[in-house]
């Protein structure tokens, strides 16, 4: 089976990371995977998988023009699923199923106002959703009918997220002890989701109130980074010393998870963070959802950790209180050894690939 993946950009995020993880999968199968979009960023991995890329423009106003190009692609590809993972590539993917007469999936990363429902006109006859809220979303604020919605899951790579000592060279590096507590976070710094850090960053001294010796490294980049910057320069300040230290874009997440003590996080990024076996605060654009334990993964994970919805807004002061008992060697351990195994047992990209290939034969086939 070819499937073609439609990303607007492939600039670093959930959206992206997914298709990576599910290419690789479907690829791993035997099947064969192309992927448009507008840039390149990832071209290399996909390359590396053994997928091919063609660059595609689908901004919001070129999707009809977009369309017409895929359709090229799609039959000169011989391209039997068409599979959308951004509202605009969407609407591209959708005209060029029809021009084609080839199969559409639309798979949903988030969650639309109510208001959009009547702007959007390209849904496929199921819709593939990553969390409840955003099956929630779909039904009552979309207008779709459940039956046509499924809902999956992010899964984990359990193999190059597991826990370990940390890497004595990243700890150099960085100018760490192996025994320092570090409280993690991963982000995109864009103007939606750099709130998160700015936050974190505030919550440092408050942090430090109770543990001391404790470092927030925060990996990312974007357009809200300056602002970022300015709260880790006041919260050091406070403290007296370099404790929140900004990392920018890194390709060794693993390694920087198993030197993390604590995550702060969302969607793809806290999963990984529980199969790494370290414990997560779930913060995200849209608030602040807490510490996750066996009794509330399922809450968090249902609002995809923050990413979809939240139930308060996100402060220093909950951080502060929330992060310091985490950091503690036996709850690490205890939470640790818990999220790692449900994480195999439930959310690996193996069960992943599972479910999104038989939605891929279902729609192919017309069942």
């Amino acid at each position: 089976m070819k499937i073609l993946h439609l990303l607007k950009s492939l600039h670093t995020g959930g959206s992206v990371t997914y298709m990576l993880k599910l290419s690789a999968g479907l690829i791993a199968r035997g099947n064969e995977v192309v992927v448009a979009a507008g840039t390149d960023d990832a071209r290399p991995a996909l390359e590396a998988m053994g997928a091919r890329f063609h660059r595609v423009t689908m901004s919001d106003l070129s999707f009809f023009s977009a369309a017409g190009r895929l359709a090229e692609i799609i039959r000169d590809e011989g391209v039997d699923v068409i599979n959308a993972h951004h509202w605009t590539a969407g609407a591209a993917g959708y005209l060029a199923g029809r021009l084609t007469g080839v199969p559409f999936l639309l798979t949903v990363h988030g969650t639309r106002r109510a208001y959009q429902r009547w702007l959007v006109f390209y849904w496929s006859p199921k819709v593939l959703v990553v969390s409840a809220r955003g099956r929630d979303n779909l039904i009552h604020d979309m207008g779709l009918a459940p039956e046509r919605i499924i809902e999956s899951f992010i899964g984990v790579d359990v193999q190059r997220f597991a826990p370990g000592p940390p890497d004595p060279a990243l700890l150099t590096e960085l100018g760490l002890d192996a025994d320092t507590p570090v409280v993690l976070h991963v982000s995109r710094l864009n103007a939606t989701k750099g709130h998160v850090a700015r936050v974190l960053a505030k919550a440092a001294p408050g942090i430090a109130t109770s543990v001391p010796d404790v470092t927030v490294l925060i990996a990312g980049d974007g357009e809200d980074r300056p602002r970022v910057d300015a709260a880790a320069a006041t919260a050091n300040a406070a403290i007296g010393r370099q404790a929140v230290r900004l990392l920018g874009m890194r390709g060794d997440v693993p390694a920087l998870m198993r030197l993390a003590r604590a995550v702060v996080g969302t969607a793809s990024v806290a999963m990984e963070a529980l199969a790494s076996g370290v414990p997560v605060v779930a913060a995200g654009k849209y608030g602040y959802v807490g510490p996750v334990t066996p009794d509330t993964f399922d809450a968090a994970n249902a609002v995809c950790f923050g990413d979809h919805a939240a139930p308060q807004p996100l402060t220093p002061e909950a951080l502060a209180e929330a992060l310091p008992p985490l950091l503690d060697d036996d709850t690490r351990r205890e939470l640790g050894a818990w999220g790692r195994a449900l994480m195999v047992e439930q959310y690996s990209v193996e069960r992943m690939v599972d479910q999104v290939e038989a939605v891929y034969e279902e729609i192919r086939w017309g069942r």
